[in-house]
């Protein structure tokens, strides 16, 4: 820095290189193609509200059986089961 406070340009040292281009945005995954494409027979998605509903049939309504086959806790698929109002059935 210069007596006046002011910063020289040709003191700075950069030890590595810039980057001249900005990043360029990736393309959006295939997960977000197939949402925007109409689902063909037989190979309908899972919406997540079918994938739980699936799980814990599965499982026998077992919250915590149902959440190990979606990979989840037992408070994240008590949490999903809340917000997606899914009728849990009592035994």
């Amino acid at each position: 820095m210069s007596e006046s406070g002011t910063i020289d340009a040709g003191l700075i040292r950069i030890d590595r290189g810039r980057d001249t281009q900005p990043p360029q945005p990736t393309a959006p995954s295939a997960a977000h193609d197939d949402a925007s494409r109409p689902a063909e027979a037989g190979n309908l998605p899972m919406s997540e509200r079918d994938r739980v509903i699936a799980a814990l049939d599965q499982a026998g309504w077992v919250q915590a059986k149902a959440a190990r086959l979606l990979g989840m806790t037992p408070r994240q698929i008590a949490y999903r089961i809340q917000i997606l109002g899914i009728e849990v059935k009592q035994f």
